[in-house]
């Protein structure tokens, strides 16, 4: 690189799926990237040389961790659902190197005793945006449209229950009533390695809803790649299991029906307190033909009366501040934050913090670093009354060195304000620096520290920083 030169990384991220639904969370964040790669094939994957890497579902960490390795490459994990609905977190995202999600995803996590290698970014989890795009519309409480949608285990779903008699048993309720047929996806294919011992058992259920789609008003939905929630605005009411699509469906207030299997689901790690286990009481159960149309008959008034409210209280606390369907958005500005910076060359007056810290994340600084003992001394002879930094970012670095400075040096005139414009920093550098004791010493604003359109351009950052320097001991951070 010649002197003075400047350039900005492309960052490359690569996004891997297994099948097809998985998309649904993927496209929109691969949008993001100038620089992106989706692919069904991991060797393809690798072959483009990522990096970061971006996967959804607890099988495909093994497939990228040793490359990540040898690489450097990021391992970035998603969920590709609420949550597991029947099982504790498994032990596979241990290998990723950072994990997306809300505070209640995290808390999920380390009840499992899982925690990523690096770091936990408070996203929201992007696999339900969607959800909370959906337009709301008032209830049919005549002709309601009912959303049918089981989970894939032959054990526990309400396909098997209802077999071919899902529309007949509905409609002596409600005869004029639409439904809607839309399975899990990975039963129509059957082709999924873990899911192939079922075929036999899916294509029965595929050869009744084919049936039963012949019906005036009934929808067999067979396009794997349509993501359930293109489907709730449409629907009244939701028919399911323990389907983790239940709890998407929570957050719209309608009614649910929850067929319960007289046995345990069949699945290692069985945990009591998994979503799908635990947190059933968000609409009624039933678990033989005439519980369930004795629950059709009290349908909308029993959903006022005793599951409306537990269905707002279970959608506050598992998705919590994320219900604006922008947390795809909140995980690219994560990922754009953790590997995308600027390589400069260093000139006499200028120095990368990135140098003067530990090494291992470029936005922490080591208060001891030659950085933080230059703000000592500064601040030694100049006592300033007032500070201001844009970009927070977590807090743990020039946020730290400034206010362990103030603190260290007594500048009780001191008044430090530090203004970060994403939320999901801000309040992750709030709990930072509360537990840091650090947060009395600083005044956390979520905002623009500017207008947008007087922000400087690229071009002018790198003249006033890099080409053309002004003064001397700038540091880049």
């Amino acid at each position: 690189m010649n002197e003075n030169q400047t350039t900005k990384n492309k960052l490359r991220v690569a996004f891997y799926a297994t099948v097809p639904f998985q998309l649904r969370v993927l496209e929109p964040i691969a949008d993001g990237f100038d620089q992106h790669f989706i692919s069904f094939n991991a060797d393809d994957v690798k072959t483009w040389n990522p990096d970061v890497i971006v996967v959804t579902a607890e099988h495909e960490f093994p497939l990228f961790r040793s490359y990540c390795d040898k690489t450097k490459c990021e391992l970035v994990g998603l969920r590709h659902s609420a949550g597991f609905k029947y099982t504790a977190p498994l032990k596979e995202y241990l290998m990723a190197d950072y994990i997306c999600g809300s505070e209640w995803d995290k808390n999920d996590f380390e009840r499992g005793e899982i925690k990523p290698r690096k770091e936990f970014l408070l996203t929201g989890n992007a696999w339900v945006d969607k959800v909370f795009q959906v337009k709301r519309k008032k209830l049919n409480t005549i002709n309601p449209t009912f959303l049918f949608a089981p989970t894939w285990n032959p054990d526990t779903s309400a396909a098997g229950f209802f077999h071919s008699k899902l529309v007949s048993l509905i409609r002596s309720v409600y005869p004029k009533s639409k439904i809607l047929i839309k399975p899990y996806p990975n039963t129509l294919t059957y082709d999924h390695p873990y899911l192939i011992k079922y075929a036999d058992i899916y294509k029965r259920w595929i050869a009744g809803w084919i049936e039963e789609a012949r019906l005036e008003n009934v929808f067999f939905i067979v396009d794997a790649k349509i993501s359930l929630p293109e489907f709730f605005g449409d629907a009244d009411v939701m028919i399911s299991d323990g389907s983790t699509a239940m709890f998407e469906f929570i957050a719209l207030d309608k009614p649910i029906l929850l067929y319960t299997s007289p046995s345990k689901p069949l699945v290692e790690n069985y945990d009591a307190d998994a979503l799908g286990n635990k947190m059933r009481d968000i609409g009624k159960e039933f678990s033989n033909e005439k519980e369930f149309i004795e629950s059709l008959k009290k349908l909308f008034e029993d959903h006022t009366q005793h599951y409306s409210q537990k269905q707002n209280d279970y959608t506050n606390e598992i998705y919590g501040e994320y219900q604006d369907g922008k947390s795809f958005q909140r995980v690219i500005d994560a990922i754009k934050m953790l590997k995308e910076n600027i390589t400069v060359s260093v000139q006499d007056n200028l120095q990368v913090t990135k140098k003067m810290g530990d090494g291992q994340k470029l936005m922490s600084i080591d208060v001891e670093s030659e950085f933080a003992l230059s703000i000592k001394e500064l601040f030694k002879k100049i006592e300033p009354k007032k500070i201001i930094e844009t970009g927070t970012y977590l807090g743990q670095g020039t946020t730290t060195i400034i206010a362990n400075t103030i603190r260290e040096l007594n500048l009780f005139n001191t008044e430090f304000h530090s203004i970060e414009v994403n939320k999901v920093f801000h309040l992750q550098a709030f709990n930072n620096l509360l537990e840091s004791g650090l947060l009395d010493y600083v005044k956390l604003h979520n905002g623009l520290s500017v207008p947008r359109e007087l922000l400087p351009t690229f071009e002018q950052i790198k003249n006033s920083t890099v080409e053309n320097v002004e003064f001397g001991e700038i540091y880049i951070d």
